[in-house]
């Protein structure tokens, strides 16, 4: 949809670069009339272009977040039908099957280990004195 606004948008700008060169080579009066219209057509473009982009990041954004609170859900045996709407339900529904609630985004083969700043402080202060 909207890239078949950018592929308007383009084919609109083209148009009015060819009526600017040739009001440009008249000398006619509209030459600034056609400047300021290609100007905001080129405008309008570049916002089109950053909507696509927006969009495109914030699905990937929202898959993410979807594929991060299936697991929880099925941790914390929490209804799936609460949190998303029946079409997300279907259209993620290899997700739904494939996750577990001991599932992890990063499989490490070894445990993890999380360090305590106090400790390694108090640890270092002992050291040095």
């Amino acid at each position: 949809m909207i890239n078949d606004w950018i592929d308007a948008k383009k084919s609109e700008i083209n148009e009015q670069k060819t009526e600017y060169n040739n009001s440009k080579s008249q000398g006619l009066k509209k030459n600034g009339i056609n400047r300021k219209k290609l100007q905001r057509s080129k405008e309008a473009f570049k916002k089109l272009e950053l909507q696509a982009l927006d969009r495109a990041e914030n699905k990937d954004i929202a898959l993410a977040y979807l594929l991060f609170l299936f697991v929880r859900c099925k941790k914390w045996d929490v209804p799936i039908q609460k949190l998303y709407s029946k079409t997300q339900h279907d259209k993620f529904r290899w997700a739904i099957d494939t996750t577990t609630a001991d599932h992890h985004f990063y499989n490490y083969e070894s445990e993890i280990v999380l360090r305590n700043a106090d400790d390694e402080e108090q640890q270092q202060n002992s050291d040095d004195g």
